[in-house]
């Protein structure tokens, strides 16, 4: 039967590129599959072509794919594609082919490995004791979370301890966390996924029995989104194809959007390197989005300089529409998203960076009654060291006598408190004694006087009561200087802003404390339940497809996180973010632009007129009425330029100081137009 045959027999209808892709049996093939244009469809089609035509045992063919969840979902395609005519391949993940490597050198050697640890909560309580021998410190949902990712990244890329600092992984205190953990669970006998997938690979490696058992076993070997598989993992399957050289991998480089997780898009773009006599095949028409969108999203990939070039082409004769939304900020966002929730028409999905960025629109919509989905949601928001610091903050305001929620935020705010622990400490013990609130201690004894920065702690915390909830939190963070502790902490300002827009919803305090409860209960227990209008991260949304997309926070500092010239490798990381986000949307696309001044980074690329209209800050020195963007204070002027340090006057009223080579280390400065002569 030939191939022709074949398609006809089984009703199945490809393109010429698509074709050509699922004919290819023999050797290293790699697939760069445009989003929308079919790869599944043409994996499945190859591997039934593979069984049926080339008259290959089933048994001998082994696809790998990501996820639990993915190789269920490949076996039902197969099914569907050929009704059980034809035997069914093996679909199997990379830690299931590890489990089977470890299994086989048990029974040879008669030894026994160390147990897979399967229970969250064991590898979550060696973080939490680790994190609290080391960092001196309770650590929060986020924080574990963290440390992880920051784990599971260290394995997958193959890092020894001595590749990598703190600064590196971007967690605090990560090295001597990582070794705790990773001692406690040898004490204990136990190994993660992670371990799994080192200890296989250094099998196959030492043994080449092993190896050569999997090589005869699995003599075709075919990968299912590629870009998202790590160094590690990318390395056993080195291994397993060597003999025989037969590997097929489906992917794109341009949609690999898990670095955080380890994803190794490097070997997609070294393919051919790599892999002796590898053949690179093209897949670029997107059969899913309109021509504007594919046009658009297109010319904001090319950008990228890591990849393979290949040009995106719309198959559908609908032109379709791309709107850019500026805002004046957060809040008109989530107003303008309540408004469609209201009135959309048909399948619309709102996407965004991280969950915490839907958490005020959730509260819109829920305060409304209007029904939403919301895939997979993470309420590690509501554990974060920031937001807990400012209820902290407002709860010790209704109770100024409480020593302990002191102790827990004096030192948050002692930029203008200027107070030792042992300082602290007594002006607790003498609150206790007199029965004294403790800003009245404070203000009263000249022990722990410090002019008027004692008095205005004093006066924001009398008033907490008599401020509306969205401008005390602001209080808090200018006045009591929680903001200069956030910058000092490099901790974005992103969450004070979330907790303003939805303080700024309620009347009272207790009205907002009540609802941050009801929101984190919210958030946690959401259950996808299949409404039309969706929220979604756009890591949760890669693979899926919606007739109408909005994409929200487009900021600098949001998406794209970082600046192009600190870190240009993460930038393109960023871009293919933004590019798998625009790719989701098959009919209209609108993007949200909350850039204070001038236009996002990202949404000037979209646009195709980023030259010469608010580029990312450049390698020179800012000038005076240069406008600049900063991560956390916002839009300003530079109103004063001495040797390396530049002086800011901010929007909001705030003028500050800064280092500009402490700025540009830290990404924290966007650069716009000129702000001379009215421009």
């Amino acid at each position: 039967m030939t191939f022709k045959e074949f398609l006809k027999e089984y009703n199945l209808k490809l393109d010429s590129r698509q074709q050509k892709a699922a004919e290819q049996t023999e050797g290293a093939v790699l697939v760069l599959a445009v989003p929308g244009s079919g790869k599944t469809t043409v994996l499945v089609t190859r591997l039934g072509y593979m069984i049926k035509c080339k008259g290959i045992n089933p048994e001998n063919i082994l696809t790998v794919t990501y996820t639990k969840a993915a190789t269920g979902d490949m076996g039902e395609r197969f099914y569907s594609f050929f009704a059980g005519s034809i035997p069914m391949p093996v679909f199997r993940t990379i830690n299931s082919l590890c489990v089977s490597v470890i299994k086989l050198y048990e029974r040879l050697k008669g030894t026994t490995a160390f147990d897979l640890v399967t229970d969250d909560k064991i590898t979550g309580l060696i973080i939490r004791d680790g994190y609290k021998k080391y960092m001196k410190d309770f650590p929060t949902e986020g924080d574990i979370k963290d440390i992880r990712t920051a784990i599971s990244y260290v394995k997958n890329m193959m890092l020894k301890e001595d590749d990598f600092t703190d600064d590196d992984i971007g967690v605090k205190g990560f090295k001597k966390i990582y070794k705790y953990y990773n001692d406690k669970l040898r004490e204990k006998r136990l190994m993660d996924y992670d371990d799994q997938m080192v200890y296989a690979h250094t099998i196959l490696v030492k043994y080449p029995r092993i190896l050569k058992f999997f090589s005869n076993k699995f003599k075709y070997i075919c990968v299912d989104e590629a870009q998202d598989t790590s160094k590690i993992q990318h390395r056993i399957i080195k291994l397993l194809t060597a003999e025989n050289g037969n590997i097929f991998m489906v992917g794109d480089e341009d949609q690999s959007i898990y670095g955080f997780r380890a994803a190794y898009p490097e070997a997609l773009v070294n393919f051919e390197k790599e892999y002796k006599n590898a053949k690179v095949l093209l897949m670029e028409k997107n059969y899913r989005s309109s021509q504007e969108i594919v046009k658009v999203a297109d010319g904001v990939i090319q950008k990228n300089k890591d990849r393979h070039p290949k040009n995106m082409q719309a198959v559908s004769k609908n032109k379709g529409k791309v709107n850019f939304i500026k805002t004046a900020g957060s809040a008109a966002q989530y107003i303008e998203l309540l408004k469609t929730a209201k009135n959309h028409k048909g399948e619309t999905a709102v996407l965004f960076r991280n969950n915490e960025s839907a958490i005020p629109l959730v509260n819109l919509l829920e305060k409304e009654k209007i029904p939403f989905s919301y895939r997979q949601t993470d309420g590690a928001f509501f554990s974060n060291r920031v937001v807990t610091d400012i209820l902290n903050i407002i709860k010790f305001a209704q109770n100024p006598s409480d020593t302990e929620l002191f102790m827990q935020i004096y030192y948050k705010i002692n930029s203008i408190l200027k107070l030792s622990r042992a300082a602290a400490e007594g002006a607790c013990d003498e609150a206790s004694a007199t029965g004294r609130t403790i800003p009245r201690v404070l203000c009263a004894n000249p022990l722990y006087r410090r002019g008027k920065d004692t008095a205005i702690f004093a006066n924001v915390i009398k008033n907490v009561n008599t401020r509306k909830p969205g401008q005390f939190i602001a209080e808090v963070y200018n006045a009591l200087g929680y903001g200069e502790y956030m910058e000092n902490m490099h901790y974005p300002a992103q969450k004070i802003n979330i907790l303003i827009s939805v303080a700024t919803q309620e009347k009272t305090m207790r009205d907002f404390l009540l609802r941050m409860i009801a929101l984190e209960d919210i958030v946690r227990n959401r259950q996808y339940n299949g409404t039309d209008f969706i929220l979604s991260t756009v890591h949760s949304s890669k693979g899926l497809e919606y007739e109408t997309v909005y994409l929200m926070d487009i900021q600098d500092g949001i998406l794209p996180s970082v600046n192009m010239f600190d870190d240009p490798k993460l930038y393109e990381e960023e871009r293919r973010l933004f590019y798998v986000a625009m790719t989701r949307a098959k009919k209209e696309l609108n993007i949200f632009d909350l850039n204070q001044s001038g236009r996002a980074s990202f949404t000037l690329e979209a646009a195709g007129d980023l030259k010469g209209k608010g580029e990312t800050v450049t390698k020179n020195m800012p000038k005076v009425y240069d406008r600049i963007n900063h991560r956390q204070f916002g839009a300003g002027t530079v109103i004063a330029a001495d040797g390396d340090f530049i002086t800011v006057s901010f929007d909001g009223g705030r003028t500050r100081k800064f280092s500009f080579k402490v700025l540009r280390e830290k990404g924290l400065l966007m650069m716009n137009k000129s702000a001379k002569n009215g421009q």
